[in-house]
């Protein structure tokens, strides 16, 4: 005898399945109505059929089929790193074995052993995100925001495709390994003089999951929106998990990464 507990949205209960046992098949012939029902879509992939008139011959069990899996396709790219704020100039940079590193211009390291960096020495914000974001946030959300507007643009989602789309089946997921490590630093040496200097934005925007929340409000999608933090991993994690909510269909996604520290 092997006995199993199926689970469904269709069986309540768990109910056994029995194999090569005539006593045990009429007893389960003859308990309660609901356990008689139509079984579908259980847990291990199968469906067992019973009704009242059945004898263990009739009793039939067959394979759930598995769907086809859908094939995801990336539709737009966007990058901001050291060797360009452009996907195109990005790729051409690597294949032509461009460093983006050089000797660190964003503060003094003048007393450290190491002075150099894969530093991003500029970028320039406007029509990407508003004045008072770009003033306020910590650099890994304001990466992450333009890099995900840019691959948006790239995808071809203009304002009037973007007001067609279904809104609540679009979500971002962003991959940051440690978030906003300028405010955090800012509010620690600010609670060293008062509390009074710390800024309010200092816990949101040193969330890594900050940077998907605020792309998802700018843009107005209401679906799957959160982060990843897995070290090195996270960008990748990111995308693996933006594929598995498009297999399931529950959204069409943005999976932007960020980082801005230099360690």
């Amino acid at each position: 005898m092997a006995t199993f507990s199926l689970q469904s949205p269709l069986c309540t209960s768990p109910i056994p399945y029995y194999r090569n046992d005539h006593a045990l098949m009429s007893s389960m012939l003859q308990s309660s109505k609901r356990h008689k029902k139509l079984i579908s879509r259980c847990n291990f992939g199968k469906t067992v059929a019973m009704s009242d008139a059945q004898s263990e011959k009739d009793l039939i069990i067959t394979k759930h089929k598995e769907p086809k899996e859908r094939r995801i396709v990336v539709t737009g790219l966007g990058a901001v790193t050291p060797l360009g704020d452009d996907a195109h100039l990005f790729h051409t940079s690597l294949l032509e074995g461009v460093t983006g590193i050089s000797d660190i211009q964003g503060f003094d390291c003048s007393e450290f052993p190491t002075r150099i960096a894969a530093e991003i020495k500029s970028l320039s914000t406007g029509g990407w995100i508003s004045p008072k974001i770009a003033k306020k946030a910590d650099k890994y959300l304001i990466y992450a925001l333009v890099a995900g507007k840019k691959a948006l643009v790239d995808a071809g989602i203009t304002e009037q495709v973007s007001g067609e789309l279904d809104k609540s089946r679009c979500g971002v997921i962003i991959g940051s390994a440690m978030g906003g490590l300028r405010v955090l630093n800012d509010g620690f040496e600010a609670i060293k003089v008062s509390y009074k200097k710390m800024s309010p934005f200092y816990i949101p925007y040193s969330l890594t999951n900050m940077a998907s929340a605020v792309l998802a409000m700018d843009l107005g999608w209401t679906g799957p929106s959160y982060s990843i933090s897995t070290a090195c991993a996270s960008s990748n994690y990111s995308i693996l998990n933006a594929t598995s909510h498009i297999i399931k269909g529950d959204t069409v996604s943005n999976s932007p990464s960020s980082q801005a520290d230099i360690t």
